[in-house]
């Protein structure tokens, strides 16, 4: 009896540790739902909606579009007022209204371009490698420079945004799960001029509270990027990660690359 109580206990443990692991790339784990409220109370994230409870709808399962990418990158950088505020000149024709001045905004600063000399490509999924290319833009990064657009995790690998989970095969698996948290983790990332990008919007250091709530949940994405890398032919982590707790600075590049034409790229 003892024996089989023991091997009972074995494939409990055993079943529960898979569960805990065996999370797909962008799934809504618990890590990206904190990381969407750690977000949501300091205004730089919003829900799709609200529940009977008056309580914000994250919808973490739903893959953006680039419109809803843009916005999202907007908001993150505390620049939605000054994007609804100001007038801007675009040369896209498939923006809709909601998202013109986020996208304007976003143009005009360099953050963004389209899929074409007219087309945003408003309405497509956004990408890992786009949202990415949107952070690091926004971090001071030039795309074509410091790194290649089509293959941005390779520096959000080491500057510790993400964790080895995207590459060309999970490329298409990007849900607001993982805006979510590349958002958070960028929060503590280091752009080209020194401070962080919470310094950069708040005018003050990055609070010990936040800081040890990203570490966490820094350390728990790492853990579920190895588990994929070895299951699924990911891409292991990189040795040299940056810890989410580094001084780091986000400055907008204000420079833009052309749009490269049939690529759903920036």
């Amino acid at each position: 009896m003892r024996k089989r109580r023991r091997a009972l206990s074995l494939v409990l443990a055993l079943v529960l540790c898979m569960g805990m692991l065996a999370l797909p790339v962008g799934a809504a784990s618990d890590e990206a739902v904190n990381a969407a409220e750690e977000l949501y109370a300091r205004g730089l994230f919003k829900g799709t909606g609200t529940d009977s409870d008056g309580l914000p709808i994250f919808d973490l399962d739903r893959t953006p579009t680039r419109n809803e990418a843009v916005t999202m990158l907007v908001r993150l950088l505390g620049e939605e007022s000054e994007a609804l505020s100001g007038t801007w000149q675009m040369p896209f024709t498939d923006v809709a209204d909601w998202a013109k001045p986020y996208v304007g905004y976003a143009y005009a600063n360099g953050l963004t371009a389209g899929v074409s000399q007219t087309r945003f490509g408003s309405e497509s999924s956004v990408t890992a490698a786009q949202f990415l290319t949107f952070v690091l833009r926004a971090l001071g990064y030039e795309s074509g420079k410091d790194f290649s657009w089509d293959t941005a995790w390779t520096l959000t690998d080491t500057l510790g945004i993400t964790s080895g989970q995207y590459n060309a095969k999970s490329n298409g698996s990007f849900l607001r799960a993982d805006a979510a948290l590349v958002s958070v983790f960028a929060l503590s990332t280091a752009g080209k001029a020194g401070k962080t990008l919470y310094e950069t919007i708040f005018s003050a250091k990055l609070p010990q509270t936040l800081a040890d709530t990203i570490d966490r949940l820094a350390g728990r994405a790492r853990l579920e990027a190895r588990h994929l890398a070895r299951q699924g032919g990911l891409r292991e982590i990189p040795r040299h990660t940056a810890s989410a707790g580094y001084s780091r600075q986000a400055a907008v590049f204000s420079g833009r690359d052309p749009p490269d034409a049939g690529l759903l790229a920036r």
